[in-house]
């Protein structure tokens, strides 16, 4: 009989980011076996000494959880576009599919005037935005 295979264990280094992000790895994980340890969700402390398998990882505009995970000598992979600058191995939206996608779902349902404005929240882009597309910037409606 083959022993069982060893249980990786992977360090989930997520900034504050959309739930969908943590849903995703916690899936993955479950469906491959693993041991997730999410310390660095909660506490937002990037662990000192820890030892695993692998870290995936939402740098996001962390700069000490970024050369954390660039020092790190277990494989990482980065889902965050924020950080194209580690050089790390990276899951990326697709922004042109996600704009065609929702343009035909918008448009097979008649509408015919509608934005995108991803960004609300940070600063300086709400004045772009709404200047651009007439979207008032904090509630995302059209002005």
């Amino acid at each position: 009989m083959r022993p069982a295979p060893r249980k990786r264990t992977v360090l989930l280094a997520l900034t504050l980011t959309h739930h969908g992000f943590y849903q995703g790895a916690i899936r993955y994980a479950a469906e491959h076996g693993w041991h997730l340890v999410a310390d660095t969700v909660y506490t937002g402390s990037i662990p000192k000494g820890w030892q695993g398998d692998g870290i995936l990882s939402f740098a996001g505009y962390r700069d000490d959880l970024a050369s954390y995970i660039k020092s790190a000598t277990v494989p990482v992979v980065e889902i965050s576009s924020v950080r194209r600058d580690l050089g790390l191995p990276c899951v990326w939206e697709d922004n042109e599919e996600i704009g065609r996608s929702a343009a035909e779902h918008l448009l097979e349902r008649n509408f015919k005037h509608f934005a995108w404005a991803p960004f609300l929240g940070r600063r300086g882009e709400r004045r772009e935005i709404s200047g651009i597309c007439g979207i008032d910037p904090v509630l995302g409606i059209s002005v």
